[in-house]
């Protein structure tokens, strides 16, 4: 930690707990998430509510080593994902609570009566030891618990980190939305599904991650920078409208419209792009610079070479649907690791489609540790799920790597 953090006492001595709250997260996930690091080890912080975008920004912290402290609210039997969880067919009643164990693997957990004086009481109690106070809290939930003031009005050095579906100003400030609703409003969702097709959804909540990620941003912002200020909004539809800086620029600067259907390459970056069935699933075709030349060994047909629609750029552009008719049947022959494979020996950019299944196995994860290990309740076996998805490579006062990259041979 820089100069920021070293105002502040360990963890050891900071975090408190109550004496009428539980500690069941720690347990019933098994405690520490692998594949964490310690660089925020002298910082705690406190999470307040239910929102996932919360949840996921004080898993990015605890992650980085910080103390992490759930309040839950006792009225309401704690956190609606110890009931709930996300399954194939969308949210459940289900005891299972992998989504919980996913989100708060590693946090301590505060159970407490918002509306009791001694509730009140606890609950500014550990808000005052935090460095970091996360708040789901929209703002009239904020007046109603007596929060606002308390969050807006922090000592010293420590930060407040909101996490809401609009923000705390504006027409919409007080309302609340699912994932889905956000990734309509957000509008990502215009973008996603088939031309011909409504617009799709993901099956995971992107929104809400995403909307973690700035708040964890925000976080690491305020502590490494008390000027930079001590109070973050973080709305997650600006969150996800910030993300479409190509489709608003297209849009704003030259009045075209993102069309749904191979994705961005058919419609800016020229064609072929996206994804085209195989015969075991599908893979994502990127050309990004090579030459067209390159697809017609791909597909074993180098006298397409000389096609009109291997000739001209802007012709394929136009025709799309005639040229992949040149090549679609090559691919729905092959299997999706065999043209991946023939492709990237050609230099040419093309990715698997990989299922869950697949993920959980795959070659280059497996060799980065990205995936760490989490006990779940109701599971015999550990889950895993992602940890850190980069390392911190270390130098020696020299500015010698101590873990030199290898050199590709």
């Amino acid at each position: 930690m820089t100069s920021a953090s070293a105002t502040r006492s360990s963890a050891s001595t900071r975090a408190a707990r109550s004496s009428s709250g539980r500690s069941e997260v720690s347990d019933q996930v098994a405690g520490e998430a692998r594949g964490q690091n310690t660089r925020l080890s002298d910082v705690v912080a406190v999470e307040l509510g239910e929102g996932l975008a919360a949840a996921y920004c004080g898993r990015w912290l605890r992650l980085h080593g910080a103390t992490v402290i759930k309040v839950e609210d006792a009225t309401t039997g704690g956190d609606r994902l110890r009931r709930e969880d996300l399954t194939p067919d969308g949210w459940r009643r289900s005891e299972r609570r992998s989504m919980f164990a996913a989100l708060h693997a590693g946090k301590e957990n505060v159970s407490l009566d918002y509306g009791s004086d001694e509730g009140q009481s606890e609950l500014h109690d550990q808000i005052f030891r935090a460095d970091v106070v996360i708040s789901s809290f929209t703002r009239d939930e904020l007046l109603e618990r007596g929060l606002h003031e308390a969050l807006f009005d922090l000592p010293g050095d420590r930060v407040a980190v909101s996490c809401t579906p609009f923000g705390l100003d504006g027409p919409y400030a007080d309302y609340q939305a699912t994932d889905e609703v956000l990734l309509a409003y957000g509008g990502s969702m215009s973008t996603l599904g088939q031309s011909k097709g409504p617009p799709r959804h993901v099956r995971v909540p992107m929104a809400d991650f995403v909307g973690g990620v700035f708040g964890f941003q925000s976080a690491l912002l305020g502590l490494l920078n008390p000027a930079a200020g001590r109070y973050f909004d973080v709305s997650v539809a600006d969150c996800l409208a910030a993300n479409l800086e190509r489709v608003t620029m297209f849009y704003s600067h030259l009045g075209l419209i993102h069309l749904r259907g191979h994705g961005m390459h058919r419609h800016f970056a020229g064609h072929p792009g996206g994804l085209y069935p195989c015969k075991d699933g599908y893979v994502m075709v990127a050309m990004a610079g090579s030459p067209i030349q390159m697809m017609a060994l791909l597909v074993e047909q180098p006298e397409l070479e000389e096609h009109p629609l291997f000739q001209d750029r802007l012709e394929r552009h136009r025709r799309p649907d005639e040229f992949d008719e040149l090549i679609l049947p090559w691919f729905l022959e092959h299997e999706a690791e065999e043209i991946v494979t023939k492709a990237h020996e050609l230099r040419m950019p093309f990715g698997y489609v990989l299922r869950p299944s697949e993920l959980l196995t795959d070659a280059q994860l497996a060799h980065r540790q990205s995936l760490v290990e989490v006990a779940v309740p109701g599971l015999d076996e550990p889950a895993r799920m992602p940890g850190l998805p980069y390392r911190y490579r270390e130098f020696d006062a020299e500015g010698v790597a101590l873990d030199p990259l290898e050199t590709p041979q």
